[in-house]
């Protein structure tokens, strides 16, 4: 299909950002906003399709994408960058090992993931997270970002530099270029022999003015899009909204809230239960988790199908035990994309089979996932789509970026939650426009104890109820 600005935007206001008060919120992206995804992965396939056409010219299954055209605003500065050695359109290539994608943490990570199972070869994302066993690092800024820092792992970097004639690097938005331009300076720095390289900015949408491609060009950067739009100050179409407070779920009041927004507050009950997580019949990696029940919990031994019930509403709700399923592989530091389709497929049918009472019973379906972690939740979503016929399934995922909510109807946002992060209890995390879901799937790769962040969330989905909450943590 063909998208518009009206499908791939929609219009939020920033909180504590001084360099840019709105944000641009694809509804299509399943970050911010539950989407289905099926929709979601049909999106990002078109993008994939796009580049694919522009590396290997000979038909191909354009179903699922649509047949989209390229964006003409950007036409001029392919064809510039086409005489510095970049890959034109129409080129012979086909894709397969010697790309390289590169996607851009947090909102690309899956829009990054996807594309490389398309093309083949190898996948890598940034990161705002320091990895264990991972010293080495190359550092540069996404500057309009909330958290500028932005980190590339590079112990199998060099490798897959080298093996490749063909970098992708991906983003939701191009709005300057500036994010990609630092990204090649610090590659550049790090390999210099990238300069040969083919490099493609691709991204959901593109407003660069006609002096940053002309920039592009003259570094011998492609761009591809789905979308290219005018580039212009958001600020002023953002709707006047009354903002809504957020509602603050976190257990402990030992954390600040960010500066200039409101906050409700829920507290959970003092008194922990601890318990082992769920290990699975294969001999899974087992993990220990501590949850704070808002009632009394009996001994685990006395629970079917590892259940807790609480009452954080009226309605009574149940949650299993963290659930830790092997064979993990991690995109920052470097993966081949067929591997990573392998093992995210492997992971997804495993967690259907765990909750797959719970599926069976459900109209309605919400898989999460946790800020960079995004692309296993959306093809869990997709799956279970597949597999239970009449069941609403929706995908989003947890995020760092703050943004205002308000119940404005042509607001994008209408409700927010503040948790604590899955990947450090000190961590703020939002999360937004939550609402009832027979059964929620929590799928995080997360290292650490991740029963904090449990707690907030089931605070914060009992804020309009749930039926059953199975969170999952997937493990080497």
């Amino acid at each position: 299909m063909n998208y518009t600005e009206s499908d791939l935007i929609k219009i939020a206001k920033r909180l504590n950002n001084k360099k840019r008060s709105y944000l641009l919120v694809n509804p299509l992206q399943a970050k911010h906003m539950p989407v289905s995804p099926r929709r979601a992965l049909e999106m990002m396939d078109a993008l994939a399709f796009k580049i694919h056409q522009r590396l290997c010219p000979a038909p191909v299954d354009s179903a699922s994408a649509g047949g989209v055209p390229s964006a003409n605003g950007l036409d001029s500065a392919n064809a510039a960058a086409s005489t510095r050695g970049a890959t034109p359109a129409g080129s012979a290539v086909s894709p397969g090992d010697d790309i390289l994608t590169l996607g851009f943490a947090e909102t690309a990570t899956a829009i990054g993931a996807a594309i490389a199972i398309r093309l083949g070869g190898a996948y890598i994302h940034t990161t705002r997270e320091i990895l264990q066993h991972a010293d080495d690092r190359l550092e540069f800024l996404e500057e309009h970002s909330h958290a500028t820092e932005q980190f590339l792992h590079s112990a199998n970097l060099k490798e897959l530099l080298t093996r490749a004639s063909h970098i992708m690097l991906v983003d939701d938005e191009i709005s300057t270029g500036k994010t990609i331009i630092n990204t090649i300076a610090a590659l550049k720095a790090y390999f210099p022999e990238i300069a040969s390289k083919n490099i493609f900015a691709v991204s959901v949408v593109n407003s660069m003015r006609d002096a940053d491609i002309s920039r592009f060009a003259a570094l011998g950067i492609n761009a591809e899009c789905l979308l290219h739009i005018e580039n212009r100050d958001y600020s002023e179409a953002t709707p006047q909204i009354e903002e809504r407070q957020f509602i603050d779920c976190r257990g402990t009041a030992a954390l600040s809230s960010p500066d200039g927004a409101a906050y409700a507050t829920v507290v959970l009950p003092q008194g922990e239960v601890a318990y082992a997580a769920t290990v699975l019949p294969q001999g899974e990696a087992t993990c220990s988790a501590t949850v704070l029940p808002q009632v009394k919990a009996p001994s685990s031994a006395a629970l079917s199908d590892d259940t807790m019930c609480m009452s954080a509403t009226a309605n009574c709700t149940t949650f299993t035990a963290p659930i830790c399923i092997s064979g993990k592989i991690d995109p920052r530091i470097g993966v081949s994309a067929s591997a990573y389709a392998d093992a995210c497929t492997n992971l997804a049918e495993r967690v259907i089979a765990v909750a797959e009472s719970g599926l069976q019973r459900s109209k309605s379906v919400l898989v999460l996932g946790t800020e960079e972690f995004m692309y296993p939740a959306i093809l869990t979503g997709k799956l279970i789509t597949g597999k239970f016929a009449g069941t609403t399934v929706m995908c989003h995922a947890t995020t760092r970026s703050p943004i205002a909510v308000s119940d404005c109807e042509v607001y994008p946002l209408n409700a927010g939650y503040l948790l604590r992060s899955f990947y450090s209890d000190s961590r703020v995390t939002h999360i937004y426009n939550l609402t009832y879901y027979d059964t929620v799937i929590l799928i995080t790769d997360s290292e650490i104890d991740i029963s904090p962040a449990c707690s907030d969330l089931r605070a914060a989905l009992g804020v309009n109820g749930y039926g059953k909450l199975y969170p999952f943590i997937w493990s080497v």
